[in-house]
Formats: structure tokens, sequence, C-alpha cells
């Protein structure tokens, strides 16, 4: 039981971690541990401003597309990053093994399409990529936010924000 709320900590920790890096700001991030759709524990990340689904990729290229394409990228690095980084804490890297990962990547997927079209799959690829990269240079902060994750269970917006700027 400790190793899946472990697990689930790290999970969340990397969405936060990475997001923060990013500059996505959080509302709450929580860790429930009782019998949910993905398994015994569940954890859950709350946005203030999440962009919505929409097609960018038409039309000329002006600066507020890219504005808009960048964040939506860091949203995908953002959802992507929990999956990584429980998956880096287990050693292992399939959906049947970390938990979130289908609907983590679903989002992921839905994002990228909108945002690159065509183009959608490859894109996501890049950055996934990308957030590989972005997981490993902070690994030490995501497992110490998780640490501090897995005793509070839950943290505010506020409480978020002064953890991560002390790491």
């Amino acid at each position: 039981m400790k190793k899946k709320i472990s697990q689930t900590a790290v999970h969340e920790a990397g969405h936060v971690v990475i997001g923060h890096i990013l500059g996505i700001k959080h509302k709450s991030v929580t860790i429930e541990v009782e019998q949910h759709e993905f398994g015994l524990t569940a954890g859950y990340v709350r946005y203030y401003h999440r962009p919505a689904i929409f097609k960018v990729y038409i039309g000329e290229d002006t600066a507020p597309k890219r504005t808009v394409i960048r964040k939506i990228e860091n949203f995908v690095k953002a959802y992507l990053a929990g999956p990584l980084s429980e998956g880096k804490f287990v050693g292992k890297h399939t959906q049947e093994q970390i938990s979130g990962y289908k609907l983590d990547f679903e989002n992921s997927a839905r994002y990228a399409k909108n945002a690159f079209g065509d183009q959608g799959d490859k894109e996501l690829i890049r950055l996934l990529n990308e957030t590989e990269n972005l997981v490993s240079q902070n690994w030490r902060k995501i497992k110490a936010f998780a640490t501090i994750l897995e005793k509070a269970r839950t943290l505010n917006g506020t409480q978020l924000l002064n953890i991560l700027n002390e790491l």
C-alpha cells in the first residue's frame, strides 16, 4: 500500500513540478487512498487556466497563435510528466503498469491533434521527448515534492507555490 501511495505521489508531483516550471498555475493537488477505477489510490491536479480544446493550426502564423500553441504545448508536457515520472520511479513505462497513463496520454494526444492537426502525432512524440528531458533534469525536485505530498495528501495553490519556490 505504501508503495502505491508513493507511486501516485510521484505521478502527481511530475504534473505539478513540470507544470510549475512551464508557468502553469495550480489550484490544488490531492491523493486519495480508496478504491477508484484506476486502482487503490488516485491523484488529482486542479489547474487555474487550462486552454480550451480548439483548432489553432488553421490560418496564418501570428504571434497570438504561437502564444496559444506554446500554452497548449506546456499543458501537454504537464500531462505527460505524470506518467513519465511514475514510470521513472517504478522503472516501467507501459499503460498497464502506470496509473492514470491512459487518461494523461489521451488528453495529451487530443491537445496535440487540435494544436497541430495532421502533424499532431509527430508533435506529440517531440513533446514526449522534451518532457522526458524535463523530468530527468528535475527529478530531485519531483521526488522532494512527492515526499511532501505523500504526507500532506492535499495541498492548495498557495501551499504548492511556497513548496515549489523552496525546492
